[in-house]
C-alpha cells in the first residue's frame, strides 16, 4: 500500500483515502499512519462525544495528528437555535441563512 500511495502522490497533487470507522476495525488507523494528513468525519447528532474522544485518543496514541474534523448531516435549523457563544450566529445574515 505504501508503494501505491507513493506513486499516486508523485502523480497527483492530492490523494484522498476513504476509510471505515476508526473504532471497530484497525484499517483506518493503518491508513492514517501512511497519510500526510488525517481528517475525522463525524455525523452530527449520531456520533457520541465519548466515541469521538476515544477515536481521537487512539490517533494521538499512534502519533497521528488530526488536521481537522468534518461534520456531516448537520441540522442547520437546530444549530441556529443553539446558544453557542459565537457572535456570528447572532448576526442577521447568519440567522437568515440558517432559516431562523
Amino acid at each position: 500500500m505504501s508503494d501505491v500511495l507513493s506513486r499516486l502522490s508523485a502523480q497527483f497533487d492530492a490523494v484522498i483515502l476513504d476509510a471505515p470507522p476508526l473504532m471497530p476495525v484497525p484499517d483506518a488507523a493503518l491508513l492514517a499512519l501512511l497519510a500526510d494528513m488525517t481528517l475525522m468525519v463525524v455525523r452530527w447528532g449520531s456520533t457520541r462525544a465519548a466515541v469521538f474522544g476515544a477515536a481521537l485518543q487512539r490517533l494521538r496514541d499512534l502519533n497521528i495528528e488530526v488536521g481537522g474534523v468534518i461534520l456531516t448531516m448537520v441540522d442547520r435549523k437546530s444549530y441556529s437555535r443553539s446558544d453557542y457563544a459565537d457572535s456570528a450566529i447572532f448576526s442577521s445574515a447568519v440567522q437568515k441563512y440558517y432559516g431562523s
